[in-house]
């Protein structure tokens, strides 16, 4: 975490989800472009999740996705809980993020300005 900042700035995780390892690397500072990826290992074949979940790759394979994207059907969800006066909310990713801070080792960096 960067002097006199409460967030990090990169981070690496390490956990397990029943008796699969899971493990993620964050790099908020990362120049050029920016990417992300998901790599799952399966006991059918490995897959991969590239470029903002359009592109996906199983056994090397690149497999066609649809090019419109996540965000139509959450709107559509959105708009379908506001008309309807619901909520539909998952706290649990937000407890896991919470959750990483408690084993965690903090390692200072100098100070970080927006």
């Amino acid at each position: 975490m960067p002097e006199g900042r409460v967030s990090p700035l990169k981070a690496r995780l390490s956990m397990q989800s029943g008796a699969a390892p899971v493990s993620v690397e964050f790099d908020f500072l990362q120049t050029g472009e920016h990417t992300w990826w998901i790599e799952v290992d399966t006991d059918a074949a490995p897959l991969r999740l590239d470029a903002g979940g359009d592109v996906l790759t199983v056994r090397g394979n690149t497999v066609e996705t649809s090019t419109a994207g996540e965000y139509p059907g959450l709107y559509r969800r959105f708009a379908d809980l506001i008309a309807e006066g619901k909520s539909d909310v998952d706290a649990r990713p937000l407890q896991l993020g919470a959750d990483a801070f408690l084993p965690g080792e903090r390692r200072s960096l100098p100070p970080f300005g927006f």
